[in-house]
């Protein structure tokens, strides 16, 4: 006469999904850092570009398989063959001897660059490494940027 909970499903396969789920995460995780190390110990600089390449692939795997309805292994394989190729092409726009130096000589070279949002411009120098002193805050309201304070000095 008692009431008969429905069951929440096996917990066994529930935790062997989360585990596996979990290292899959770590194995991401720890390709991002390898990632780090490898341009690190290459040019001995920290390349935070290499979060936006990631998030830029994740993005093409996205569009192909959520949006465009594609099979989720060729979506994959053609979002990996398309960032492979788009790497190539990256790498080979920054050129084939690009050195520590060189790609120091290009920042410092950058003056007055105005960025994609709203918010300050961005100069660098040889004793201007910050690139500004001024940041901004903004949120997107109805579909825009829109500024909700300017030029915030640190």
């Amino acid at each position: 006469m008692g009431l008969d909970r429905p069951r929440a499903g096996n917990g066994k396969l529930e935790l062997l999904q989360l585990i596996v789920g979990g290292i899959a995460q770590g194995c991401v995780y720890g390709l991002v850092a390898l990632g780090f190390v490898l341009i690190y110990k290459a040019t001995e600089m920290v390349n935070f570009a290499q979060g936006d390449l990631m998030m830029l692939g994740a993005f093409v795997a996205l569009t192909l398989v959520g949006t465009m309805g594609m099979n989720y292994w060729l979506g994959f394989l053609l979002a990996a063959l398309i960032m492979a190729v788009f790497g190539y092409l990256l790498g080979d726009a920054a050129g084939k001897d690009l050195t520590r130096a060189k790609f120091l000589a290009a920042l410092e070279a950058i003056s007055d660059y105005k960025p994609l949002f709203p918010g300050p411009s961005l100069s660098y120098g040889p004793d201007k490494h910050q690139g500004s002193t001024a940041t901004f805050l903004a949120k997107v309201e109805s579909g825009r940027w829109k500024v909700i304070a300017e030029n915030l000095l640190y």
